[in-house]
């Protein structure tokens, strides 16, 4: 057989052998040492009320969700309320995927992102009511949002 000919009938066939059938099962996925309890989960997604905080207000039941952190993990952020909130999205994808690559600079202004060196209990975030007006409100590690910051009360 020539060099560039291409494969047709002349070419030799292999037998293809059957490999048995494996069985798979579907895992869920790691819990992530650095993530979330199931505690703190719970007091954010109530606090959130299951809804997207990215301004879009969407409801998280039966969609993918994730615990967005305010300040990334990696430059220091804990998880805690005061640094959680509710995302559209995994990763990359949808609302979380737009706080977390910064797309939009609001985002940091709304308290959505925290810069590194900043303690998210310090920095407030701009939520929209049902209204449409806007109201600034601080995130407490016990799972509630204030007018104030936690750090005034702890200074007290």
């Amino acid at each position: 057989m020539a060099r560039n000919t291409p494969l047709g009938r002349s070419a030799p066939v292999r037998a293809a052998v059957r490999q048995p059938a494996r069985q798979t099962t579907l895992k869920a996925p790691a819990r992530n040492p650095d993530g979330p309890s199931r505690e703190v989960r719970v007091l954010v997604l109530e606090r959130d009320e299951y809804t997207c905080q990215c301004g879009c207000g969407q409801s998280v039941i039966g969609q993918r969700y994730s615990l967005g952190h305010r300040l990334r993990a990696s430059q220091g952020g804990r998880a805690v309320p005061s640094n959680l909130l509710t995302f559209l999205g995994w990763g990359g994808e949808a609302c979380h995927g737009r706080i977390d690559r910064r797309d939009d600079p609001r985002d940091e202004d709304n308290g959505m992102t925290v810069r590194s060196g900043r303690d998210p209990a310090e920095v407030p975030v701009v939520f929209t009511r049902e209204d449409g007006s806007k109201v600034k409100r601080w995130l407490w590690d016990d799972g509630t949002r204030r007018d104030y910051p936690q750090t005034r009360e702890a200074a007290a």
